[in-house]
């Protein structure tokens, strides 16, 4: 057996999936962008703590002091998300956080950003004395940033997809009223009621369909009064002679003697009785 399917309900469904795909499609190009700028974001923190250390880093290496560790003098900046390393011109480790690399695989050529194992990293350099800086991130934030970044964006759509579903539906349904409206004053006409459709203002889409069935109402009572008409002058113009064989019949079914033809004059008798009832019925019916 085939269910009925509601159109409210199937129209739900694909707005609630429709606005789910919009969101995650939304969600999808904001995660590329947010990807860009954090990238953005971690190369310039690496770029400007390069730039900064490596001035401190050299004069702690030209004055050296009891009181100015080269690793201290930046170890609380170092020891959050990147370390460092200073290296000479032959590309030897002069000064290194405790968490960083002991030597480089090769001297960086220049200024900017480059990966050492899968870490990203940028150099810098000091062009007087030769020396350089290396300063390379030490966890995976990028990845936890752009992960919690991902989680809240896609995180409410598990909980608001449910609630937007529920007000999809509610529009629906609220939409769908007028129809609704139409459907139960469509229900209510039949033989015993053809009056007009009220005449509270359609939607332009159901305008049509309520005029239509007005006027279909029209032509349906006009043929009923004139199927009544028709049976009330039928039986009308047949009372008379109905009546008048009845009574013939009756006259000779009470004849006296016995006639081979008596049982089927009772018959005729009782057959031109239920005519004259059938009469008096299509009579009745001329004014419902």
């Amino acid at each position: 057996m085939k269910w009925p399917y509601s159109i409210a309900l199937r129209l739900a469904i694909w707005l609630s999936v429709g606005t789910c795909l919009l969101w995650l499609g939304a969600a999808a190009i904001s995660t590329n962008v947010l990807q860009h700028e954090l990238a953005e974001s971690f190369d310039e923190g690496l770029r400007q703590s390069a730039y900064r250390l490596l001035p401190l880093a050299l004069h702690d290496l030209w004055e050296p002091s009891e009181h100015a560790l080269p690793i201290a003098a930046t170890e609380g900046a170092a020891a959050g998300s990147f370390t460092y390393l200073v290296y000479d011109s032959t590309g030897k480790v002069v000064i290194r956080a405790e968490d960083a690399p002991q030597v480089l695989s090769s001297i960086p050529s220049g200024d900017g950003f480059l990966l050492i194992g899968n870490r990203r990293a940028f150099a810098a350099s000091d062009h007087r004395s030769g020396f350089g800086i290396v300063v390379l991130e030490t966890s995976n934030y990028r990845g936890e940033a752009l992960r919690d970044a991902i989680g809240a964006l896609f995180w409410p759509l598990a909980g608001l997809l449910p609630l937007g579903a529920a007000g999809i539906w509610f529009a629906v349904r609220l939409a769908m009223s007028p129809l609704e409206r139409l459907r139960r004053e469509i229900a209510e006409r039949g033989g015993a009621n053809l009056s007009p459709l009220s005449n509270n203002k359609h939607p332009v889409e159901l305008a049509p369909i309520a005029q239509e069935v007005a006027a279909l109402l029209v032509r349906l009572k006009s043929a009923m009064d004139i199927e009544r008409e028709f049976a009330a002058n039928s039986a009308h113009e047949l009372r008379t002679p109905i009546a008048g064989a009845l009574a013939q019949t009756q006259r000779l079914a009470y004849e006296p003697g016995e006639h081979p033809a008596q049982s089927r004059i009772r018959d005729i008798e009782s057959a031109l009785r239920n005519l004259s009832h059938l009469s008096e019925k299509a009579l009745a019916t001329r004014s419902p």
